[in-house]
């Protein structure tokens, strides 16, 4: 008995020594852990539509991204609210899609279209700015972009349309800060909030989860905590046949509209599709429900799910989603103008040139 406590004792010591060599590797690689589950970057605002903000000039690193806020608690680089005559501006709206969510500032589709405008033309500056949070609805966005996107005068508004956006939206709740317990998912077990915040500072476990979760993904093994659980119960059909949710969707689009009437500014939506299953696609009716509104209101419309139903594969990474939304924007033609403004789009070096029609983007 006492030989088997001491292996016992030397495989666990081993296991520790691993561990504790495995995240100081990750960490001097650049690796860090989870946010905390305390939330440390936001703060209550009296807004009946968003009742938060994020902390101005706040930050924190997930893995090897980092997520900086600016002085306008925006995921950008600052930008002046005042404008010169020779830039162009575009105001990206949306939720976690558009702010990047799992990767790094410069890989986020406003920062990457920005690049290839700004690349292409020599007589003219082109600014595209990220006014978009992460778990905002449609008629949040059209909110924020009322209270600080319209700010900055853009000339073109972009909405990106993701299939949840008809839900609730995203309501801070501070007693969060005040839990006591949390949940370990993968043993569905409860244990003390206090735990959970260490395990969650482990750049090592979350290096794990991400290549267990990519794994899962790639095999479409079913995770209960991803879209399958979304799919096995019609959640989109369910939020977009909500009479009260769809109204809201369309609210949303209606104020879009007026307020880029009233600064003079074109609108333009993207709508994703869900990474599922392309050749059985069950979601088609949502989307000829949204661009029949967005026709509606003279929307200029890109549905990606034309493009990604021609690729291989269905698993993209969010780098290589992000590069090719930039390029889909990049290569659309506006309806009101005729001017080629962009020349050279066919010799741009991004992974998804061949999957679009060689279009040109006008923007004056």
């Amino acid at each position: 008995m006492k030989k088997y406590v001491i292996a016992l004792m030397f495989f666990t010591i081993n296991i520790l020594i691993m561990f504790c060599a495995g995240e100081f590797l990750l960490q001097l690689l650049g690796y860090h852990g989870e946010k905390s589950l305390r939330i440390s970057n936001m703060y209550s605002v009296d807004d009946q539509v968003i009742n938060f903000r994020y902390i101005p000039q706040s930050e924190f690193l997930r893995g090897s991204v980092k997520y900086h806020y600016n002085r306008n608690g925006i995921r950008d680089y600052d930008y002046p609210f005042i404008k010169t005559d020779n830039i162009y501006r575009i105001v990206m709206l949306g939720d976690s899609v558009a702010e990047g969510y799992g990767i790094n500032l410069e890989e986020v589709v406003g920062k990457q279209l920005e690049a290839m405008l700004n690349e292409d033309n020599k007589t003219r500056r082109f600014e595209v700015i990220n006014v978009a949070m992460a778990g905002l609805n449609t008629y949040q966005e059209a909110h924020l972009l009322e209270t600080l996107g319209a700010r900055f005068s853009p000339n073109l508004i972009i909405l990106s349309y993701v299939l949840n956006d008809a839900d609730s939206g995203t309501r801070f709740n501070p007693d969060k800060n005040k839990e006591k317990y949390a949940k370990i998912n993968v043993l569905n077990i409860r244990v003390p909030f206090w735990f959970k915040e260490i395990l969650k500072k482990s750049a090592l476990l979350l290096f794990a989860k991400n290549k267990i979760d990519s794994l899962l993904w790639r095999f479409d093994i079913n995770d209960s905590d991803d879209i399958y659980e979304s799919i096995k119960t019609d959640y989109f059909h369910k939020i977009h046949k909500d009479d009260e949710k769809w109204h809201l969707v369309s609210e949303g689009f209606s104020k879009i509209s007026k307020i880029a009437k009233t600064i003079n500014a074109d609108v333009m939506i993207i709508i994703f599709p869900v990474m599922y299953d392309f050749k059985k696609y069950d979601w088609l009716d949502i989307h000829h429900k949204v661009k029949a509104v967005g026709n509606q209101y003279g929307f200029n419309i890109i549905d990606l799910l034309s493009e990604y139903s021609k690729r291989s594969e269905e698993h993209t990474s969010e780098l290589q989603s992000h590069s090719f939304i930039s390029y889909a924007v990049f290569c659309l033609k506006k309806k009101k103008h005729n001017t080629n403004i962009i020349t050279r789009s066919e010799e741009l070096r991004f992974p998804f040139t061949t999957l679009l029609t060689p279009l040109r983007f006008i923007c004056v």
